[in-house]
């Protein structure tokens, strides 16, 4: 199986959790015995690197595909498939021109800023609010297209699966990371990663933290290792996130070391939770209140307590892999693709 995807974000050049889901699920293509083409700025060992900078924002990202249609068709034609796991929806289309079917990975939602939210545009920035304001319907309306199009879209959870009903999804959760710190024993501090994006909501987790009085860790541009290993001793991660993520890696990665997790009872996040005895700290409701209430339960652990859940937490995470119930490893889907394409659109 000839793979060839058009990656604009992958880890390790990009450190968002749909980047690194990016890697993981090539590196396990390649592993596979898959012959993989990435156009990007990085490929994982095993898979073949065509190196390239294309824009990260769409429609500059669909304007650069444009410029470039001729070649990528070309690069099509001498793949099995095309495999989309981002913003490159209109590789569909030149899939389809090359007589190859097109699998679109999502990591977000068919809404401006992926966010699933009406109205998500809303969060841009300065001039970049005007230009959403003129262009969201029309990028929200190119999208459903493509995806209307698309042979197989692919969702990483069954809540995220449950919003993306209308292109009637493939469930194929993220796969593991493969580079996690060994255990460690808990440490007096919460951590937070989100960052200041307003959707991730840091104000609530800077007030749970002085509700609860626990110091909290923000590492900002830390390398991955360095975060993992001050996820790996905090007391709690504190994920106030105010929107249906899909399928976080923050949240996947804590509860795999066994670090409770502090959140809010929507998306993903209550997903993978609710699948630990971690479950005891989500919010009873999606209210600031809330949110703080169970920081501070989490923090009146006595230390024994905290390490005992720790081991509780890590050895009842069901992995989010191929054994999930109803999912399928990326790899059959693609394989199964090809083939239905192949015998309702032979190639010439």
């Amino acid at each position: 199986m000839k793979v060839l995807a058009l990656a604009e974000l992958i880890w390790p050049t990009d450190s968002s959790g749909g980047s690194l889901a990016t890697h993981l699920h090539l590196k396990r293509l390649a592993q596979e015995g898959a012959e993989v083409t990435v156009v990007g700025s990085a490929a994982p060992p095993g898979a073949r690197l065509i190196k390239a900078e294309p824009p990260t924002t769409r429609p500059a990202l669909w304007l650069w595909i444009a410029k470039r249609r001729r070649w990528l068709q070309k690069l099509a034609e001498e793949h099995d498939v095309v495999y989309i796991p981002r913003y490159a929806y209109p590789m569909v289309d030149i899939a389809h021109a090359a007589g190859v079917p097109a699998v679109v990975h999502m990591h977000g939602y068919p809404t401006y800023n992926s966010l699933g939210i009406p109205g998500d545009w809303k969060l841009e920035k300065g001039a970049a609010v005007l230009y959403a304001a003129v262009a969201h319907a029309a990028v929200e309306k190119a999208i459903d297209r493509w995806l209307r199009r698309a042979d197989a879209v692919i969702c990483v959870s069954k809540t995220h699966c449950q919003k993306l009903a209308p292109y009637r999804p493939v469930y194929v959760p993220n796969p593991p990371p493969d580079d996690l710190p060994p255990p460690q024993p808990p440490r007096r501090y919460f951590i937070y990663l989100g960052g200041d994006q307003r959707h991730k909501c840091p104000h609530l987790a800077r007030a749970a933290a002085r509700a609860a009085g626990m110091p909290l860790v923000e590492p900002r541009g830390a390398p991955r290792q360095a975060t993992l290993r001050l996820v790996a001793g905090a007391w709690a991660l504190l994920f106030p996130s105010c929107w249906e993520e899909p399928m976080p890696y923050a949240v996947y990665e804590a509860l795999l070391m066994g670090i409770p997790v502090v959140a809010l009872p929507i998306g993903g996040q209550a997903e993978l939770i609710n699948q630990t005895p971690s479950a005891q700290f989500t919010a009873e409701d999606t209210s600031a209140k809330a949110f703080i209430k169970a920081a501070i339960r989490v923090a009146s652990l006595t230390r024994q307590e905290a390490a005992l859940i720790r081991i509780k937490i890590a050895d009842s995470l069901i992995a989010h892999s191929e054994t999930a119930k109803d999912s399928q490893p990326l790899g059959s889907v693609l394989r199964a693709k090809i083939k239905e394409y192949e015998s309702s659109s032979p190639r010439a």
